[in-house]
C-alpha cells in the first residue's frame, strides 16, 4: 500500500509543477489550489493520523482537482500506481514518481 504521505507529496508536486502553486494557505477557499497544497502539507506533516483521515483528505484533494478539470480519475489512478515509497526511520518517504 502506498503511504498517504507519499501520495500527498506526489499531489503537491503535481500542483506545483503543473500550476505553479507551491505555498499552502489554510484560510483560502476550500477548492483553491493553495488550500489543496495546505491539505497536502498537513497529511505529510502528520504521519500519525489514522489512515481513514488521510485517505479522506486525499480523496477530497483528488475530487476537487477532477471536478475543476485539472486532472482525471484515470490520471490520478495512474499517479498513485506509479509512486515508489520506502520506510526510512519509521516514516514513508517518496523515492520517485514515474509521472
Amino acid at each position: 500500500m502506498k503511504s498517504p504521505q507519499a501520495i500527498a507529496q506526489s499531489l503537491k508536486d503535481f500542483i506545483g509543477k503543473r500550476f505553479g502553486c507551491t505555498e499552502g494557505k489554510p484560510n483560502d477557499i476550500p477548492y483553491s489550489l493553495p488550500y489543496l497544497v495546505w491539505m497536502c502539507d498537513k497529511i505529510i506533516e502528520n504521519p500519525q493520523w489514522e489512515i481513514d483521515k488521510s485517505s479522506r483528505w486525499i480523496g477530497y484533494i483528488q475530487g476537487v482537482m477532477v471536478a475543476r478539470f485539472l486532472t482525471s480519475v484515470e490520471r490520478e489512478r495512474d499517479r498513485v500506481r506509479n509512486i515508489d515509497d520506502v520506510e526510512v526511520g519509521g516514516e514513508a518517504v517518496v523515492i520517485t514518481s514515474k509521472e
